[in-house]
């Protein structure tokens, strides 16, 4: 017997609402797997041609948090090497201010995964640097166990071909 037209609408509409349902399960698993808080191991400077260099020319040992939560919402702060305690603590001078400034980064908002990719985006809602607001992030990412990296993918403007590698560890 062959089935009639209504079986066959009613068959595929529950085959592609099945494939709609794992298709979004996938990405929940994928966006899922980065909840959390991660705080930072290392960070370099890629360029084209393979040469590691400090990160953004900052000064190592870095320090930093990023945290991703359920909501669909992020933060990171990262620190670099800092100038000793200010003298003039709690009241920086302006030089002192400028010193911690340029050791210190961070911003926060929203984060999405693209489906096709690895690939997760930050939407900076407000940063440390005025130019970030309102800037989307893309990153390539890779997990390994409790280890994330991000990597920012190639910038065609940037004349160096230099990316950002940041590995990061699951906090437990």
């Amino acid at each position: 017997m062959r089935p009639d037209r209504r079986t066959l609408m009613i068959s595929g509409s529950v085959g592609l609402a099945a494939a709609a349902v794992q298709a979004h399960g996938a990405v929940e698993d994928r966006r899922s797997a980065l909840l959390g808080a991660w705080t930072l191991v290392d960070a370099d400077t890629v360029y084209a041609d393979g040469r590691l260099a400090l990160w953004n020319n900052r000064p190592k040992p870095y320090q930093g948090l990023i945290i991703y939560l359920p909501q669909g919402l992020m933060s990171v702060q990262i620190s670099a090497a800092r100038p000793s305690r200010a003298a003039s603590a709690p009241h920086l001078t302006d030089a002192e201010k400028a010193a911690y400034f340029d050791t210190y980064y961070g911003y926060f908002g929203r984060f999405d995964i693209e489906q096709a990719a690895s690939v997760v985006t930050h939407h900076v809602v407000s940063s440390l640097l005025p130019h970030e607001i309102g800037v989307v992030y893309p990153r390539r990412y890779e997990l390994s166990g409790d280890v994330l990296t991000l990597t920012t993918l190639q910038d065609a403007n940037a004349p160096s071909g230099a990316k950002n590698r940041l590995v990061w560890r699951r906090q437990a």
